[in-house]
């Protein structure tokens, strides 16, 4: 079994050279470490530096769902589709954890700063990546206001995220090992199996109630569906905001 990173965030946001520069700068030479992306995203520069590596292996899924890493692989990275609803993404992963018993080690969310600052209604669309992870790397950054990247990451500051933010400089991160660092630092516990629901139930003591206690787990809020099957908490179509597929990579 693997230890697997999810990668959310845009597609061309550089997610491959953000996982090209981590393996590089967190795992020895004779480590295998596979790499899955779907089928459907274009190519990327990071491409050819990924294959480079002679334990590295790299595999195309249909759906993230459906995705199965190399047996002899130790550790893997699966860049969820960058066209799509992360919270798709997420709960295709989860359900996948739990089918194949693969171990998670961190959710990280790629931020194309250029994209989201340009287009404020994708902000929300990152929150919901940003609510699953354990760390948010700021990349994309040309041109983009400093004070946009501060005001940013000061929003979830202030509202307590307790995941990690750090900036990402041509491609690469200042601390890889920081970065996969297996240590929960998200806001949702939807993966956190080892929890007891009692203790998510804040007691009074002196005031216990007579009710009988509903310790079932309670579901993330973000996979909340109406009973139409709509999900509760609705997502603008990212795709609209993105260049066609074949075009090419934004600048660093």
């Amino acid at each position: 079994m693997a230890d697997v990173y999810l990668i959310l965030g845009a597609e061309g946001a550089g997610r491959r050279e953000v996982v090209r520069d981590l393996i590089e700068g967190g795992f020895a030479d004779d480590e295998i470490v596979a790499v899955g992306h779907c089928e459907t995203e274009p190519d990327s520069p990071a491409d050819e530096q990924l294959a480079a590596r002679a334990t590295n292996r790299i595999f195309a899924y249909a759906t993230l769902a459906q995705s199965s890493i190399p047996e002899d692989a130790e550790t893997a990275f699966l860049i969820a589709p960058g066209r799509g609803n992360p919270i798709d993404a997420v709960e295709d992963f989860s359900e996948w954890l739990s089918r194949t018993g693969h171990t998670l080690a961190r959710i990280v969310t790629v931020v194309h700063c250029m994209l989201v600052s340009a287009n404020p209604k994708l902000e929300l669309w990152h929150r919901a990546c940003i609510h699953f992870s354990d760390a948010v790397l700021l990349n994309r950054r040309l041109d983009v206001p400093n004070k946009w990247l501060s005001d940013f990451r000061l929003a979830y500051e202030q509202e307590r995220f307790p995941c990690l933010f750090e900036l990402v400089k041509k491609g690469r991160v200042a601390n890889p090992a920081l970065i996969l660092e297996p240590q929960p630092r998200r806001l949702s516990l939807a993966f956190d199996d080892d929890i007891d629901p009692v203790d998510l139930i804040d007691f009074d003591e002196d005031d216990l109630p007579e009710e009988t206690i509903d310790l079932t787990r309670p579901l993330d809020p973000w996979f909340v569906r109406l009973p139409s099957g709509q999900r509760e908490r609705h997502l603008v179509d990212i795709a609209r905001f993105l260049p066609e597929s074949n075009s090419p990579p934004p600048p660093l």
